[in-house]
């Protein structure tokens, strides 16, 4: 059932690309907060960017290692960006890396665990307890796809 855009219901998981016909990359089912009234993107200077998704004004910018490259996922509380090197979980209330971890890579993340997939076929996992952390640990193991 979709109602304001967003879909819910038990069978209803990623129905559309980010999640909703807003594309928010909010899902009912694996975040624990309300949609985030904020738009995000990784830009050509290589930054994250912030802007207010009614109004496309801008609002503030994540460096990070200066080269981030690949789109940002939502989940919980942070906004997932990487570069090919680095891995990051920007909390949007602080403007501020919460964890960082190598390497970096396509981000996903599924059952509290993030996913960074590279280009040469590796796939490394994070656990929630690891991202509270330095980052510098993987749980379980890198995968070659």
């Amino acid at each position: 059932m979709c109602a304001a855009g967003i879909c819910r219901g038990a069978t209803s998981r990623w129905t559309t690309l980010g999640g909703d016909v807003h594309h928010s990359g909010y899902n009912v089912n694996e975040t624990s907060g309300p949609p985030v009234a904020l738009a995000w993107q990784a830009i050509s200077d290589g930054q994250l960017r912030a802007t207010d998704a009614g109004s496309g004004a801008f609002l503030w910018t994540f460096p990070g290692d200066g080269v981030l490259s690949y789109p940002p996922v939502v989940a919980g509380n942070y906004v997932y960006v990487a570069s090919m090197n680095v891995a990051y979980a920007v909390k949007p209330s602080t403007q501020i890396a919460g964890w960082k971890g190598t390497p970096g890579g396509w981000l996903s993340v599924a059952g509290g665990n993030l996913y960074v997939a590279q280009p040469n076929g590796t796939l490394s996992a994070y656990g929630a307890a690891e991202r509270r952390g330095s980052g510098s640990h993987r749980c379980g193991a890198t995968f070659t796809i």
